[in-house]
């Protein structure tokens, strides 16, 4: 099963490409090793559909996304050494933008650069208001004796040996 799942910081900002009549998104990001602290940079590709979205969301670099899709990876002779060379990166099936919203969406909602809700000011927190010293109570009545807490029930265990299947 090839499937991933990667959180991570775009290092820089999306690249688009026209490929033929296709299109073609190219994603850079820097995800933290849990371990060991250090990071891994992983490119990402979208086409087509995918890549629409991710002009939609406007994301830039710095912005957290999740990706999901699976691993690639191309080969090619490098043509200096004549080695073979090999590439892994992550086809996108879905890309989600952390706590962003493409500009379509609020264009189309009431919420917009121009209008924002207003917002209210907090109630001013309440005053002590000083408190006459009470008098220390005389004991009319002599305390109640302490009760020992009861002890918890005991639950029967039930014998499930015997019972058929």
């Amino acid at each position: 099963m090839n499937s991933v799942f990667i959180s991570g910081g775009l290092i820089a900002a999306p690249v688009f490409r026209p490929v033929g009549s296709h299109k073609v998104c190219i994603l850079k990001l820097a995800v933290k090793d849990r371990w060991s602290g250090t990071f891994i940079f992983v490119d990402v590709e979208a086409w087509d559909k995918h890549a629409e979205i991710i002009e939609d969301l406007e994301i830039t670099k710095g912005d957290t996304v999740n990706v999901e899709g699976h691993l690639k990876m191309d080969t090619w002779n490098d043509k200096d050494t004549g080695l073979e060379r090999s590439k892994l990166y992550i086809s996108a099936s879905s890309v989600y933008a952390l706590a962003k919203f493409p500009k379509k969406h609020w264009e189309n909602e009431e919420h917009t650069e121009d209008k924002q809700p207003e917002k209210k000011a907090a109630p001013p927190p309440p005053q002590a208001t000083p408190q006459p010293p009470q008098k220390p109570e005389s004991p009319a009545e002599p305390p109640s004796p302490r009760t020992e807490p009861k002890a918890p029930k005991k639950h029967r265990q039930k014998d499930f040996s015997k019972r058929r299947i």
